[in-house]
């Protein structure tokens, strides 16, 4: 799902190999991150804002309190931390494939990530990813 968002940049922060930005977001009227290799396009506005008194991370949010979904990997798709923030291997298997588990804010993104790999990575748990994954996976097959 594309979302346009109006943000007010603040600062750059990189963390394994992956470039963010830390912005005031007028659309969630708070301070967000955005990973910026995932951005589909930016477009320089000529609307001012005055510098926000935000105290800015210095790194990508934490992933400690976010729900976590257990992700099996096939020995043919590579597993890179770079691709799931925050995750962890938590079993290589004797296929040799890996089952991971990965944080996730909203099942939409981990969703899309599935999706996009679709074959290679499968949802072990919970219901609500695996459900959400057949979904966008049913819903782009009746696109074509």
């Amino acid at each position: 799902v594309d979302t346009e968002r109006e943000i007010e940049p603040l600062g750059l922060v990189t963390e394994r190999g992956a470039w963010y930005v830390e912005a005031f977001c007028r659309r969630a009227g708070a301070l967000r991150t955005f990973r910026i290799d995932r951005m589909r396009q930016a477009q320089l506005t000529s609307t001012e804002f005055a510098p926000r008194a935000l105290a800015v991370s210095g790194a990508p949010l934490s992933t400690e309190r976010l729900p976590v979904a257990r992700l099996r990997f096939s020995a043919d798709e590579p597993f890179s931390e770079r691709e799931w923030p925050g995750s962890r291997v938590v079993e290589h298997r004797e296929d040799g494939g890996v089952d991971v588990d990965v944080p996730f804010a909203g099942t939409g993104w981990i969703a899309r990530q599935v999706v996009a790999r679709l074959g290679s990575v499968e949802v072990v748990s919970p219901d609500n990813v695996r459900g959400a994954v057949e979904n966008l996976a049913r819903a782009g097959s009746a696109k074509r």
